[in-house]
């Protein structure tokens, strides 16, 4: 298994910014799997969050060792 940081982010368009919407640790086969798990951890633990289309997920696969 891997360990993957996952964040939901919406993007700026005047600036460039970035806000977090949602972020979690997974541990998980690769990044797709990584994904899943945290769309559904969202789900379990902000049930009420919905995912706005222009929002986008990223997903960095923590450094072994």
């Amino acid at each position: 298994m891997l360990k993957f940081h996952v964040d939901l982010h919406s993007t700026n368009a005047d600036d460039g910014s970035q806000d977090v919407k949602f972020h979690t640790i997974v541990d998980a086969e690769s990044s797709d799997a990584a994904k899943l798990q945290a769309m559904n951890r969202m789900q379990k633990e902000q049930p009420d969050m919905t995912p706005h289309p222009d929002w986008e997920w990223s997903i960095y696969e923590f450094p072994l060792g």
